[in-house]
Formats: structure tokens, sequence, C-alpha cells
């Protein structure tokens, strides 16, 4: 059989385009180190075109995962197993098995004939045809000397021969490396010592795949996701004894009054988490040690978004939660609407029913109203959520954290992860580590542009949208066994609106049980152009709500049933509402709810600024507020109008 020239191979190395990207499975036997020797397991990913390179490498049950990108001279290396990354610089690597060029802009992987050592440059002499592994083979060898590795050795390289019926289009591919030589002695670091040692490496190609990589997973942070969470989707059906059927329309409106409980998790949940992890997302890969550096998205002031929050503990499955946010930093007020009661002391008196939480920062107060009975109970604000800030003296209420607190960010200590793919949605992520209390934590961003909220002077504003949270706590606590915990949590994010709440969201009036509790009022306000402010009703309720809250002096959540209709003279506008009493909350430690004014006085200060001409300010236009009148009954027919209840 006639001799193949090494122009032909080093061509097809370096020319052919199904060439530049390869992809290899090899086993590598035989491998022998200062007198031990081991098999170890190697993919390798080489993509010239995206230039970077992936190397998986398995021992003694073990993976390891080094993904290199060369424009940035950034190396993720991975352990799968435990999920530990680190990054490196690629120029401070004594060593790596794809050579790269530096430039300018980045560097760049070198061509497959270098990473190979096989091309005429490295003098290859042509030994013949033999078989490996019962493939008919032409065998070339050369000598090489690499100071990059501090190595003298022969290189023998075993082709298939292009008659041989190969699977796949290429028939002409490696077979097998085999390298014999001697080396210089370096430790961990690989600083070199005294002495040299002999080495023998021989690389089996289980599989060799030349052309454009199929499975782009593998430059994700993760090929494959953890054990442990292959393992949660496979006992979601067995641990879930009753989970809540629901409708995500409703729930995302934090109405639970209609949800049914049957015996089985909603198929929509298990396909989400599915798809979380089949789609490469590493929720539990945070690396450290990256020289990126990118501050988390700030958050508006006003949020409302719907959440559901699936946890575990070690290998138990707890019930899923779901939450309606309402967050205004601006007002001082939260709603949150709970699928299941958290584990504290309300559970004590809900048991698990659905509620909804209406907190009051400026009172220091929540309401606690039970969605299924309709009935409420008003008691301090406890620090048992993300949004209170406990106070060094008891004496003080929480203070309300930044809506950020609520996916549980802190600013200062996240650290910029990359784009990553979550919920097949291209994102960016934060996260942090400690690596003492085994504390993982990461956030994801949606940063393409999307269409905020437009005013009438103003563009659509781009916000940042979060979409998920992973969190994970090993072996911090001990259970009643003795045995340490690991505790882990997913959160998605959904229907994410910034910068606008309706005010009805904070209505507290089934909490008040006299009708001498509350006044009915309507005031008018002198308008050019009714009919244009009547067409943006949601954004003049929400400037009117915290108007007429700061004129009466009250907080906002004793401004009710608040809504807008055609004046009852021309150029008008009507605004009907319920001014409440003082929040029915007895004297308690930090509740401010007896320096507070009364109906009476609040009902006085409202008077006082209408008689005096005070001016409603919506997009720096100002619009006249005159005449308070009091009412017997409130119309109803104008309030359906608005399209929603209070």
């Amino acid at each position: 059989m006639a001799a193949p020239s090494t122009n032909v191979l080093q061509l097809r190395f370096k020319k052919c385009q199904h060439w530049e990207d390869y992809s290899i499975k090899a086993s590598l036997k035989g491998l022998h180190h200062f007198g031990k020797s081991y098999t170890v397991y190697q993919e390798e990913y080489y993509d010239y075109h995206g230039n970077r390179g992936v190397i998986i490498t398995t021992r003694n049950g073990r993976s390891r995962k080094s993904i290199t990108d060369f424009t940035t001279y950034s190396v993720h290396q991975i352990d799968i197993d435990t999920g530990k990354c680190v990054v490196q610089d690629l120029r401070q690597m004594k060593s790596t098995l794809f050579n790269f060029t530096s430039t300018a802009t980045g560097g760049h992987v070198k061509g497959l004939a270098d990473i190979f050592k096989f091309s005429s440059k490295f003098n290859e002499t042509y030994i013949g045809t033999t078989q490996i592994r019962g493939i008919p083979a032409h065998h070339w060898t050369t000598c090489l000397h690499v100071e990059s590795l501090r190595a003298t050795f022969n290189m023998d390289y075993y082709f298939s021969v292009k008659t041989y019926d190969l699977e796949g289009s290429q028939k002409e591919i490696p077979l097998r490396a085999s390298i014999n030589g001697i080396a210089s002695n370096v430790d961990q670091n690989n600083v070199i010592l005294n002495g040299t040692h002999n080495f023998n490496h021989v690389y089996e190609f289980v599989k060799f795949e030349p052309g454009p990589i199929k499975d782009l997973s593998v430059f994700q942070v993760r090929s494959m996701p953890p054990k442990s969470l292959i393992g949660w989707i496979d006992k979601f059906e067995d641990e879930i004894k009753i989970a809540m059927k629901y409708n995500s329309d409703v729930i995302l409106m934090g109405d639970f009054n209609n949800y049914l409980q049957p015996n089985k998790i909603p198929q929509r949940w298990i396909t989400a988490l599915e798809t979380y992890n089949f789609q490469q997302i590493p929720p539990s890969i945070i690396c450290t040690g990256s020289q990126e550096r990118k501050a988390v998205p700030k958050m508006a002031f006003q949020v409302s978004f719907g959440m559901e929050k699936m946890s575990r503990t070690n290998t138990k499955l707890e019930d899923p939660v779901y939450i309606q946010v309402d967050y205004d930093f601006t007002s001082q007020l939260a709603r949150l609407d709970l699928s299941k009661v958290p584990s504290n002391g309300l559970r004590k008196v809900y048991g698990n029913d659905s509620i909804s939480l209406i907190q009051d920062f400026n009172l220091g107060v929540q309401y606690v109203i039970d969605s299924l009975y309709g009935n409420c109970s008003v008691t301090e604000l406890t620090a048992s959520f993300n949004d209170l800030i406990p106070r060094p003296s008891y004496l003080l209420p929480p203070e309300m954290r930044h809506p950020i607190a609520l996916l549980d960010v802190n600013y200062s200590t996240m650290l910029y992860q990359g784009k990553k793919l979550y919920r097949d949605l291209n994102v960016e992520s934060w996260g942090k580590v400690d690596n003492v209390t085994n504390f993982k934590h990461e956030i994801y961003f949606l940063l393409d542009k999307k269409k905020g909220p437009i005013s009438r002077t103003s563009n659509p504003v781009l916000q940042p949208v979060p979409v998920g949270v992973y969190v994970s706590v090993n072996d911090v606590h001990r259970g009643q066994d003795g045995l340490k915990l690991k505790v882990e949590s997913f959160t998605n994010i959904y229907n994410f609106r910034p910068n606008r709440i309706d005010p009805s969201r904070f209505d507290i009036r089934k909490c008040y049980n006299s009708d001498s509790s509350f006044k009915q009022l309507h005031v008018a306000i002198k308008a050019d152009d009714p009919a244009a402010i009547l067409s943006q009703k949601s954004l003049y309720l929400n400037h009117l709500h915290q108007f007429l809250s700061k004129t009466a002096k009250v907080s906002p959540t004793r401004i009710s049933d608040l809504y807008l209709t055609k004046g009852l003279i021309d150029q008008t506008i009507s605004a009907y509402f319920i001014l409440l009493n003082k929040s029915p909350m007895p004297a308690g430690r930090w509740s401010n709810v007896d320096r507070t004014p009364s109906l009476e006085e609040a009902f006085n200060n409202l008077q006082t600024a209408v008689t005096q001409g005070t001016l409603f300010t919506v997009d720096n236009k100002d619009f006249p507020v005159s005449t308070l009148y009091t009412q017997k009954s409130v119309q109803s027919d104008p309030k359906s109008e608005q399209g929603y209840s209070a």
C-alpha cells in the first residue's frame, strides 16, 4: 500500500473546513508518571472559528471540565461532581492542551496541525500499515521536543486507511497516538524540580468527529446537571403527595380562592424544571477568580411579579410555593399573596391556607387576610421575609429593604458570571459562593431590550428583568438525626412589571368592622382635557393615590376604593375614594398607629388643602383640586369602568 503524503494529511488538518472543528472521545491507557500507571477517559472539543476548546477528563469516577475561551484568555476549571469552579488567566498558565497565539485584541487557538503535532514540519516518518483495534491503519512516527512541557519524546500516530468503511463521512481519522519520552520533574505549579522521569501515554481515539460541533452546550459551564438534580426530577411524583393544581393567570393575579388540590404536581412545573436543568443551565456552579466586573442591575422602586419557588432538604422535595409580589418602596407598602402560609408563627393561626399579607412600613403593621374565608388580622411587622430589616432596638419597627432584597441579592457581593441559558432565555447571571458555609446564590437577568412603562412625555424605558434565582446551602445545619443538611431552592420569576402598581392591591377595608371607621369622599379635579386623563387612568390613579395620602397626612393604605370618572361639571374629573380611620392595630412595641391622624383630623387636612387650592401634579403638569364632598354612599357604576375590584 502506498504511503500517503504528510502534506495531504496536513492539508486536511489545516485547510479543510470540516477539520477546523472536531470532537474527540478518547481513552488514555497506560499513562505512567513517577512509577504510577493509570487510565483516564477524556472528551475534547475544538472550535477554531469560535476560538474555544473544551476538555472533560474522568478518572476514578470523578470528572473535571476545562473550558477555554481564547478571545478573553479565560479558562474555567470545573469539578463536575462538586460544582466548584475557578476562572484562570490562560496567559499565566504554564501549559495547556490547546496552544494559542496572542494578539492585541485577544488570543486565538492555533491550527490542528500544531495541536496534534502532525504535519511535514514535525518531520514525521511513514512506517507502513498495521492494525489498530482490528482497523487497517497508516503508522507515522517522529521525535519531538516541547519546551513548554519540558519533554522530549517519540510520538507515533495511527490513521485509518481511506478504503476501510468507517462510520461517518470522513474515512481517514486518527485511531491512536502513542508517546514515549522523558521530561523534567515539576511540582503541582509546574515549577521545575531536580531530576527527570520517563512517561508513556497511549491515546485511544474512541470517537473522532470532524466538522462543526453538534452539541454547543459543551461550551456551557456544565454539560450535564448535577446528579442530585437528576434524582430530584426522578423523584418528583414519588416525593409529593399533595401539590397545588393551579391556573397560572389566577395565581399571578393573587387570587387563590378557586384552586384545586389533586395528588400530583402540575406537569407544567415538571417540564419547566427539566428544561431548566437539561438546557445546561448551571444553577449550582458559581465561578470565582474572574477578572470581568459588571454590576448587578438595579431594580425600580415599584415592582410587581409572580414567583414560584421549589425547595428540597436533602432528598425531600417540599411542596411548591407560589407568591404574587407587589412592592412599593416609595410608598413603603408591600403585598405578598402566598399559596401556602410560611413556616413561622402565622402557620399556627392559619394552617396551610393561602393568605395575603399587606405590610405597611409607615406604621409598622401588617394585615393578614385569609384568602379562603376573607377574615383579616392585624399584627406588628415581623422579620419573617426578605423585605424586612430588623432594627437593633426592639422598640423600633423593621425597615423596608430595597426591592432587590426580595431576591436576597446583595449588590456588593455578587460577581458577574457571564451569559447563560435559563428557561430558554438568553440571560446574564451574577452569583456568590461562600466556601466556609457552602452557601451558593445566583440570580439571572434578562437584559434584552424590552419595552418598559411609557409616559406621555418619555420614550419606553429599558428595564432589567429578573427571571430566576438559585440558592443552596450545604452541610451548615444538622437535622434531628445529627446528619448534615443540604437545602436547595429554585425560584422562577414571571410577569415582572416595574414602576406602576394598582393602588387597589393595598386595600385593607375588610380589616375594618364598623361603618363609622371610614368616610366616603369625592373630590373634583379641574382638567382641560378630561378624556385624555381617563384614557390613562392607571397613570393618574397612582399619582392621585399618593397625593391624597400625603395631603391627608396618612399612610397610603387609608385611601381605599379610589377610582376616576367623568366630572359632574364640564372640564373636571371626579375622584371617588374612601378615607379610613386609624389602623385597627392594638398598641405594640413599634407600631406608629397612635401617632397618626384620626379620621376627622385626616378629613380636615384634606379640606384645608382643597380650600387653599392645592395642585395635583402629573408629568410636571398641575391640576387644581377643587371641592371636597362627603357622600352617604359611593356610586358603583363608575367603579366598574375601572376594570378592577377593590
